[in-house]
């Protein structure tokens, strides 16, 4: 999956749901821009997106101050990684999406 820092830019500064972002994110992901699921205003939706784009992915929430994600690919048990915060739990479940598409893209 092509992983551009203008998505990850974008969801880091992202304050709530955007339509734009995911019309976005279905283009990167999928190649595909007439179906926009709300992956950006529903955990339900973000969470199938991590489910099918890193199968098996293991994911920690965290929502004691600011909502936060950390993504762990199949098999891994821990990551040195800290975890991704963002505006709203769909928005750091994104986030952290994209970030571990970028450290996987930059491992090879």
């Amino acid at each position: 999956f092509p992983v551009t820092i203008g998505i990850i830019e974008r969801l880091e500064k992202a304050r709530r749901a955007s339509y734009a972002l995911e019309r976005e994110i279905s283009i990167a992901l999928h190649g595909d821009n007439t179906i926009f699921p709300p992956y950006s205003a529903s955990i339900d939706a973000a969470l199938a997106l991590v489910e099918r784009v890193l199968p098996g992915a293991s994911l920690m929430l965290d929502t004691r101050f600011r909502p936060a994600c950390k993504i762990l690919p199949a098999g891994q048990v821990s990551s040195p990684e800290p975890k991704v915060e963002g505006a709203t739990l769909p928005l750091a479940i994104l986030l952290a999406l994209f970030r571990a598409l970028e450290a996987r893209e930059n491992a090879g």
